[in-house]
């Protein structure tokens, strides 16, 4: 176990690296120490090569199964399948691998239409818990999501149009039943309300106020809040996206 056993305020201490980018291993580590594990099945989408990921940890070292999916890379070595998602095709690509109705952990961080692949996981399996990339440019109090457009393909650097606020993620979670429990500035973790049963165990669980984090300042992103490109671009917010879809 990758974190250590002392009594919590928040996850932030749990954090730790194996192979993901910002600490990822160590709070899925913790996650799973608390609601257990069923299939031991993970589900990561937009994992590069698969060499810097959230689910390398769970396979290498835990022993998991699973299967990695991307737009550019493939290895059979590592079950890495090259696919470019989108909302009309995710359920499809699910069902041409067999992959469980239920599942474990489920990832995905594609710099784009993320909220829309998560809607249509979620709608059509369960997962114990995920983790997805937010938006942290859009601030705490923003219910924004992109408008979807299935070619939209990683923001450049510096373009906060990508992906959503982790307010519509935390609305869209919610409605599906799971709560917020870890945010990193860059990811985060929700897991299913089924599998919660000690409230010490989440300081916090489902407090976006309290959990919500900004960007890590070594990557140079904050100035950013203060751009007005968000102002002027063209947002969805999920409370109106998951009334549409109801």
């Amino acid at each position: 176990m990758l974190c250590n056993t002392m009594p919590i305020d928040n996850l932030d201490q749990y954090e730790a690296q194996a192979f993901s980018q910002f600490g990822e291993d160590g709070i899925t580590d913790y996650i799973f120490s608390k609601i257990g594990s069923e299939n031991f099945y993970f589900v990561e989408i937009g994992t590069q090569d698969g060499s810097e990921c959230n689910t390398r940890f769970l396979r290498e070292k835990l022993k998991w199964n699973g299967i990695q999916i991307d737009a550019k890379y493939e290895n059979p070595a590592i079950n890495l399948k090259k696919h470019m998602v989108t909302r009309e095709n995710i359920i499809d690509i699910f069902k041409s691998y067999d992959i469980p109705q239920k599942f474990d952990y489920f990832s995905l961080d594609i710099d784009g239409i993320d909220w829309y692949v998560l809607h249509e996981v979620l709608t059509h399996y369960e997962v114990r818990a995920f983790v997805c990339e937010y938006n942290a440019c859009l601030g705490v109090k923003r219910d924004q999501v992109i408008e979807y457009n299935a070619e939209f393909w990683e923001a450049g650097p510096y373009n906060i149009y990508h992906g959503a606020s982790l307010k519509a993620f935390c609305n869209l979670a919610s409605a599906k039943g799971y709560s917020l429990v870890h945010s990193n500035g860059v990811n985060a973790f929700f897991i299913n309300n089924k599998y919660w049963t000690k409230e010490e165990d989440f300081p916090n669980m489902g407090n976006l106020e309290k959990l919500w984090k900004d960007y890590p300042e070594f990557l140079g992103y904050r100035f950013l809040h203060d751009h007005s490109t968000h102002e002027h671009a063209n947002f969805n917010t999920s409370s109106l996206l998951l009334e549409l879809n109801k």
